[in-house]
């Protein structure tokens, strides 16, 4: 079994999209595709069910439990057994959160060019903890991430120890879907009146329940008290947001790419954006002079990126140092 198909299938599952997992990959959808029927076929068995979108079948929720487990295990091998000087392998592996992947993608053909004779293996593994600092602290993992909202009242300082270094990779703003039954589904603006008082539910996971206390801080400053109800879910956005009623669902956008759009739901935003910041950490100490000078390459793209963000977003007040310890 090739370790890509594995890669690929992991990403189709995150992204439950032909086009998302494909660009993440650098193949086509057609060539993915292609690849998945081929594992299918390996496997013995549909581990998708194909309507609208892509929906894991309990075969697939299986494969998926041990394809995260194998990659971690290949990472780690990569990252304890590879050498760390020219000509070497380059390997970054981080917790398997969708949020500011995309800088660590973007620099490694611009890495490639600047350093002929490495090779970059970027992947992800099953590691959602709650403790991004712990990951890293216990050398599970080269990277890990954290989102910090701003207006929160948490700043990086507070939740890093000097000796972890961070990069501030992309910026997200807050929406919040809902059906178009909902009371307020003809307001694309809501006030703080509206969202006082108001259920939000989200999916059941580090990431959700990590940004959700920073949404609720910011919410809260501004005198809005909402409930939250974590909900367990498939990865189908569409089963997610079945039986909403009036309460919303907490959604994130990048800032800078296009809006968000679920078909058949309504998008809502606060009167005051509320936007988080994802950042990648990491421990120098711990990586090699090429892991490095990778994330050097992805702190250049991860510049350019802040550079329209800010544009986008009026530099709002309140956003975070981007220098993390010892840079």
């Amino acid at each position: 079994m090739d370790i890509q198909r594995l890669r690929e299938f992991v990403s189709l599952a995150s992204y439950m999209r032909l086009s998302s997992a494909a660009r993440e990959l650098y193949i086509s959808p057609s060539t993915l595709s292609q690849h998945i029927s081929s594992l299918e076929k390996e496997l013995g068995g549909d581990l998708f069910v194909r309507a609208n979108g892509f929906e894991l079948t309990p075969k697939g929720e299986l494969a998926l439990e041990h394809a995260q487990r194998i990659l971690y295990e290949y990472d780690a091998l990569l990252r304890d057994c590879s050498p760390r000087e020219e000509g070497c392998v380059v390997t970054l592996n981080m917790p398997n959160y969708f949020m500011g992947k995309r800088a660590i993608a973007d620099a490694r053909r611009q890495f490639m060019m600047t350093h002929p004779g490495y090779r970059v293996a970027l992947g992800t593994n099953e590691l959602q903890s709650e403790d991004p600092v712990g990951i890293l602290a216990e050398g599970r993992s080269e990277l890990s991430g954290l989102y910090v909202v701003r207006g929160s009242g948490i700043s990086m300082e507070d939740l890093v120890p000097r000796e972890v270094s961070h990069i501030r990779v992309a910026s997200y703003t807050c929406a919040f879907v809902s059906s178009p039954d909902h009371p307020l589904a003809g307001k694309r603006v809501l006030s703080a009146m509206d969202l006082n008082g108001a259920t939000v539910t989200l999916k059941l996971c580090p990431v959700s329940s990590m940004l959700m206390e920073g949404v609720r801080a910011a919410l809260e400053r501004d005198g809005v008290f909402i409930r939250v109800i974590m909900r367990n879910s498939t990865r189908n956005s569409d089963a997610f947001l079945t039986d909403l009623g009036d309460a919303y669902v907490q959604w994130f956008e990048e800032i800078g790419g296009e809006p968000l759009r679920i078909p058949g739901m309504v998008t809502h935003y606060y009167e005051r954006p509320i936007v988080a910041d994802a950042y990648v950490l990491y421990m120098p100490e711990r990586l090699g002079s090429a892991q490095l000078a990778y994330l050097e390459e992805v702190r250049r793209v991860a510049r350019a990126a802040d550079a329209l963000a800010d544009q986008c977003d009026g530099g709002a007040d309140g956003s975070p140092s981007e220098a993390g310890a010892g840079e």
